[in-house]
């Protein structure tokens, strides 16, 4: 049985070694398994392409970044989301989270706290499942 790939054509967006790289006009070809296979300016062969069963050619307002979905939050760092951003990891538990979980020594403020987050998540959860059903149904016409 013959292997099925699939063809991204257009901009993606990554860092190397700290340094931004927007690449334009480039090819990605996605393995059956779900890994890149081939990446390059230059199109893919002939023999490369004859395994593509499905192409996306992004147009100039679209582009490939790379993403980490990290599904897990820490509630009393919560409040510091997109806080410190600039600092490295110590600096940053030093100055926003150490002081943030020091106010859970309070079972009334942990309480509180945590009835605050829960209720917010709740609403963000129902906010998100709405966005990406709609996304769904635009670019995958359901």
């Amino acid at each position: 049985m013959k292997k099925i790939s699939t063809l991204i054509e257009g901009t993606f967006i990554h860092t190397k070694n700290g340094i931004l790289e927007i690449l334009e006009n480039h090819y990605m070809l996605i393995s059956p398994e779900g890994k890149i296979s081939y990446f390059s300016k230059e199109k893919p062969s002939l023999e490369l392409l004859s395994n593509v069963s499905t192409t996306y050619k992004l147009s100039k307002t679209e582009l490939i970044l790379p993403g980490f979905i990290d599904c897990h939050i820490h509630a009393p760092q919560y409040v510091n989301s997109g806080c410190g951003l600039d600092l490295q990891l110590l600096e940053w538990l030093n100055q926003y989270t150490f002081p943030a979980e020091s106010k859970f020594t309070s079972k009334d403020h942990a309480k509180l706290f945590i009835q605050l987050l829960y209720h917010e998540l709740f609403h963000l959860v129902l906010l998100l499942h709405v966005i990406l059903l709609q996304y769904t149904k635009k670019h995958l016409s359901f």
